[in-house]
């Protein structure tokens, strides 16, 4: 019964709870409360890192669980048996989205931009240590540092009594991002030489309990690192980034990546340089608090201010020669990325009270670079400083001997195996041994201490004072400091001398301080001589005999000789041929005759004036000369504006421009911006412009300067061209072109017209033009030694209602260019009525259009070279094969 009645009991239970699940209300929150339970769970695992491997293990589901074991251990193989230490880092979850998000940002614009907003919490463990809290961001400018699985991340320790590895604040990065192991090859290489530098190491990195592989770490810039490598605590700084990269992030942001050849190009407008950059303080805040530190910190931002603007050489900033060993080694490696702006830093060395440079990102012995000149010059002036450059040359002298790269390799290479098989379980390539890409760095440089050629020069003997010399010019070639040890003449040695050096010109200079004459970098004096005076007893013929200059690079002991020649060396023009414009105070004070109408207007009064020099314009004033007016120049003076010229003659009191006494240079209107009219003016005696290589063709020259000349004469010029108008339009309107021993207008890249003018007496072309789109009409041509319209260089020229009498050549057209000719009469011409033509070979054939026109006594009515085309009423006319140099060169094709 007692059984009977349990088993009642147990069944009513049964039901009772049966029909209790039965209520749909139940039966939901049972669902939610298993979806809650597993969503929570889901999200532990994620923050755990443990999704990680249930992907892993769901990738290889098909497989079996004995190969999944293997996998296991063979991850794990990766970090355990390579010989490097493990890192283990914990990202919360949130950390790793924020993370992830700002990756994806940078991924869009291929640039990171980060500050300190954007650090996460997280934790680390060097192997089975304690763990640390630290905060974590992404770093690296670059796209290479995150576009993989394998994330550069910087790491600040948050508790400063702690240190991981001997650092507070360091990176984290793959190796390929600086090279693999080149990077650390070329810190160990600086540590040795007592060069600051950042600590640079291999570490197996485990996140989230996830295997990432093998991450180089680099210790960023703290007092720790200045203590470990003995130097006192200090003041790091460095030229500001942050500007550069910000535009960079723009200009890539909008699409600008496409247009960029190099970083640089992003700039534009806006000026990213160590000229330009401000100094910044690392860890600004701990500097701030610290009364010592502040005060060394604005010492060591003035100092480095003051060199910024050009006010101390780097030799009165910086610690020589750490600086020149700091460049040396630099250049051993080929290391010159490290020397930039934007990566250099510095330690202000508060005993001292000198920058030392610290070096850091360097990426050395790229293939690229290893054969190729470096020059870790990034920032000129710090390296363009004699005593920096003498440093240097010792330095690159010692390390180029042979043993200290085999020195070298024995102290690093033991290490360098180590890290090498560790390496070599994750990559394939980018593994091989600095030493044969040193050693070829090392043979380029040995080889340039000899400098050959390093100085080109010339002598001659001169007479001073009553006393022999001989003068001896000499160029620096190279782009270090040469010094001149010995002139020797004939065998015979003489020591060179500062007491020789004559200072003929300011730009000379010779580095003080220094017992030989030290000569500067040429590039940096223009490649100009320096001149010493010799007192020598030379022999009548010292052409004959043999001098040489025995030289050294500065700071280096090897010597070479130069051989010299008997020459002069240009000195050049110290002065611009073209003139100076005056002040318009000064301007109206030398010409009286000038009167000023307002502060952009200046007026010559009517009459007969001697003008005295050169008529120079100032600028931004208007010249205005009215009728009756008559100004004579001196010979070879000239009239030069770079604004319009208006001249207001009229028929009865025409403007007359000429020589005082037999010929005058000209004018010249420089990129005036608005047109000058000439009205009822005579121009004669022209002679053009030659004065210290400034050679211009024309009398009367108008360059982007656009002219109209109304009722004008032209005559009596000696000049090639009588006017010539370059870049600029013009209009010639019933005036008369004579009497030239050349050609009257020349038109370069012109367009324009030629209305109802007359060309006669003239010994070149009435009309030539290049390059120019230009009108003819209305017009006589009488007397013309060679062609009355000469087109050239793919022109278009249209002639009509002309008549042409007594030419060589009446119609030219030449080199691509077309010329249309109507209504028109040719006649007495000795070569050719129309001739069309090839005279330069890159342009291509020519043509003539003619319709309605008459050519009467000519030699030839058209003479046409094969390929070119002149067709006159729509009759194609005879191609011969013309010898075109050699016509020209018997002048029967004149210019």
């Amino acid at each position: 019964m007692r059984f009977e009645q349990k088993k009642q009991e147990k069944y009513a239970l049964k039901t009772h709870w049966r029909k209790f699940f039965q209520h749909p209300w139940i039966i939901v929150l049972v669902i939610f409360l298993i979806l809650g339970l597993s969503f929570l769970a889901g999200a532990y695992a994620h923050k755990r890192g443990y999704t990680a491997k249930l992907r892993t293990f769901l990738g290889i589901a098909e497989k079996s669980v004995s190969t999944i074991s293997d996998v296991i251990e063979n991850d794990v193989a990766l970090y355990t048996d390579n010989g490097l230490q493990n890192v283990y880092i914990d990202l919360p979850f949130d950390s790793q989205e924020t993370l992830r998000a700002k990756r994806e940002e940078a991924l869009q614009i291929g640039i990171l931009n980060v500050d300190d907003e954007d650090f996460v919490p997280a934790t680390i463990q060097l192997e089975d240590g304690d763990k640390m809290d630290v905060e974590v961001r992404l770093k690296g400018d670059w796209s290479d540092h995150y576009a993989g699985d394998k994330w550069s991340l910087r790491i600040e320790l948050e508790n400063d009594d702690q240190a991981f590895m001997g650092m507070q604040r360091f990176s984290i990065q793959a190796p390929e991002t600086r090279e693999f192991l080149n990077e650390w090859g070329y810190h160990q290489n600086l540590l040795q030489e007592g060069i600051l530098t950042t600590r640079y190491n291999f570490v197996n990195i485990i996140i989230n309990g996830e295997y990432k592989g093998i991450y180089a770490v680099e210790e960023s810039f703290t007092e720790h690192l200045l203590e470990s490598q003995g130097r006192r605590e200090g003041i790091i700084l460095k030229f500001d980034e942050d500007t550069m990269w910000d535009n960079w992030a723009s200009f890539r942001s909008v699409g600008g990546e496409s247009l960029m050849l190099n970083a640089q190009d992003a700039g534009f407008f806006l000026v990213m340089d160590d000229d330009s950059a401000e100094i910044t303080i690392f860890r600004n805040s701990r500097v701030e608090a610290n009364e010592v530190l502040k005060a060394e910190a604005e010492t060591a931002v003035s100092r480095l201010r003051a060199f910024q603007k050009g006010e101390l050489k780097a030799s009165e900033v910086f610690d020589v020669k750490k600086l020149g060993k700091f460049f040396a080694i630099t250049d051993l490696w080929a290391a010159e990325h490290g020397t930039a702006w934007h990566n250099i830093r510095f330690y202000y060395n508060p005993v001292t009270t000198l920058l030392e440079p610290i070096a850091y990102d360097a990426n050395p012995l790229t293939y690229f670079k290893v054969d190729v000149a470096t020059f870790p010059y990034s920032i000129p002036s710090m390296f363009e400083d004699a005593e920096v450059q003498e440093a240097y040359l010792r330095e690159v002298e010692l390390l180029t001997n042979p043993q200290y790269l085999a020195d070298l390799k024995e102290d690093l290479e033991p290490q360098f195996l180590v890290f090498q098989n560790a390496l070599s379980k994750e990559y394939d390539s980018g593994l091989d041994a600095p030493w044969e890409r040193l050693e070829t760095r090392r043979t380029m440089l040995e080889i340039n201490l000899i400098p050959e050629n390093a100085l080109r020069g010339g002598f001659q003997k001169v007479w001073v004072d009553g006393k022999k010399y001989l003068q001896v010019d000499l160029i620096n070639q190279m782009i270090l400091p040469v010094q001149a040890r010995n002139l020797i003449v004939d065998g015979n040695v003489i020591p060179f001398s500062n007491d020789w050096f004559e200072q003929i010109n300011s730009w000379v200079y010779l580095e003080a301080g220094y017992d030989l004459p030290t000569l500067r970098p040429g590039h940096e004096v223009i490649y100009e001589p320096y001149r010493f005076l010799v007192p020598y007893e030379w022999q009548n013929q010292v052409e004959e005999s043999t001098i040489q200059i025995e030289v050294n690079l500065l700071g280096g002991s090897q010597t070479a000789l130069v051989q010299l020649v008997e020459k002069i060396i240009p000195q050049g023009v110290e002065e611009n041929p073209r003139p100076v414009q005056p002040t318009l105070q000064d301007f109206l004070a030398d010409h009286p005759y000038i009167s000023r109408i307002d502060e952009n207007t200046v007026v010559t009064q009517p009459g007969e004036w001697d003008v005295e020099g050169d008529l120079i314009i100032p600028q931004n004033v208007r010249l205005v000369i009215p009728e009756g007016t008559t100004l004579k120049f001196e010979e070879q003076a000239i009239l030069f504006t770079t604004e319009p010229i208006s001249i207001y003659g009229s028929e009865d009191h025409p403007v007359l421009l000429t020589s005082k006494t037999t010929t005058w240079g000209g004018i010249i209107v420089l990129s005036a911006q608005e047109r000058s009219l000439w009205r009822y003016a005579l121009v004669e005696n022209l002679t053009g412009i030659e004065r210290d290589g400034w050679v211009l063709t024309g009398g009367i020259t108008f360059f982007e300067s656009p002219i109209t000349l109304q009722n004008v004469q032209i005559r009596h010029t000696y000049s090639e061209d009588a006017i010539n108008v370059i870049q600029s339009d013009f209009q010639f309107i019933q005036s008369v072109f004579s009497n030239t021993i050349s050609d009257a207008f020349d038109g370069d890249f012109t367009e324009g017209t030629i209305a109802q003018c007359s060309f006669h007496d003239i010994q070149g072309d009435g009309v030539d033009v290049s390059g120019s789109t230009v009108t003819v009409k209305n017009s006589t041509f009488l007397n013309i030694a060679d062609k009355a319209v000469s087109a050239g260089e793919d022109s278009d020229v249209d002639v009509s209602n002309t008549v042409i009498k007594s030419v060589g050549i009446g119609v030219a057209s030449k080199d691509l260019s077309n010329v249309t000719i109507t209504d028109s009469q040719i006649s007495l011409v000795r070569v050719a009525g129309l001739s069309a033509y090839i005279k330069k070979a890159v342009f291509g054939p020519a043509q003539i259009i003619a319709s309605n026109v008459s050519i009467l006594e000519a030699e030839y009515t058209t003479l046409v070279q094969s390929g070119s085309m002149v067709t006159i009423d729509g009759v194609e006319m005879p191609t011969v094969d013309l010898d075109i140099d050699n016509l020209y060169e018997q002048g029967i094709l004149g210019n």
